[in-house]
């Protein structure tokens, strides 16, 4: 006989916080798409699991010229959002899928089963993303890079906060079968002036390069993509500054 599970499914954010708080081992569902094939697949065995899909943390809210978007957010909501983030989310899988993936899973996920995921990482990155979120005794605010390079689990996503760009694009790598997933993705935004770069499929994460003429990430991590069955390690580093040139390319920029 499978182990019970106990199922949270608060009503509002500050009752989310309330359960993440109070409960030991528990995992947070956003839209599944990640966790149910864990869960078939036996990955994941959760004690306790908190579902968001009615926990009001599905706001796009704007305010100047920096969005503010819940957690819970479905992809599919995200198609008006500022480049690279929109075209980002319009090449995730299909509308089905795009219309239950939150954009608080995506930014939680790490590559699995030898596939790399999160595609939203990047174009977060590109943007200057800020994070909120509760690890159950405190809130905090990190800058979406070192949310990611933080291997703690312990952390319930609130929202993300955007700023809108100058300029943005997104490239990527593409199987043409509607699930197959990107191997490699490029996100460009202009903030300010500066030019920022990130890319998908180069490590567990997303990452930020340092420039179009040293397309290395900033973390000063060696540039040692993983292979599996779509693209080589070999292929992405190829491909890279091809995708970089590419990227430039739509927002007027001409690579040195």
């Amino acid at each position: 006989m499978s182990a019970q599970i106990e199922v949270s499914m608060p009503t509002s954010c500050a009752e989310a916080k309330r359960i993440f708080a109070d409960a030991g081992e528990i995992t947070v569902v956003g839209g599944a798409t990640i966790v149910m094939p864990d869960l078939c697949f036996g990955r994941l065995a959760p004690k306790h699991v908190m579902l968001l899909t009615r926990a009001g943390m599905d706001r796009i809210d704007r305010d100047g010229v920096r969005l503010h978007i819940g957690a819970a957010t479905p992809l599919g909501r995200l198609t008006a959002t500022p480049e690279p983030l929109a075209s980002a989310v319009a090449n995730i899988a299909d509308p089905e899928i795009r219309a239950q993936a939150t954009i608080g899973g995506n930014v939680c996920t790490r590559a699995g089963g030898g596939v790399p995921r999160g595609d939203l990482q990047g174009p977060l990155i590109a943007l200057g993303a800020t994070v909120h979120w509760t690890d159950g005794s405190g809130e905090h605010v990190d800058g979406i890079e070192e949310f990611l390079r933080d291997a703690n689990d312990r952390r319930l996503v609130l929202a993300l906060e955007v700023e809108v760009p100058e300029r943005g694009a997104f490239v990527a790598l593409r199987r043409p079968h509607a699930h197959g997933y990107t191997p490699l993705a490029v996100s460009a935004a202009v903030l300010g002036g500066e030019l920022r770069l990130a890319a998908t499929g180069l490590a567990p994460h997303g990452v930020r390069l340092r420039s179009a003429e040293d397309p290395t990430p900033v973390s000063g991590c060696p540039l040692e993509p993983s292979s599996d069955a779509i693209a080589s390690a070999w292929y992405r580093r190829e491909m890279l500054p091809v995708l970089v040139t590419r990227c430039l390319a739509k927002i007027g920029i001409e690579r040195p």
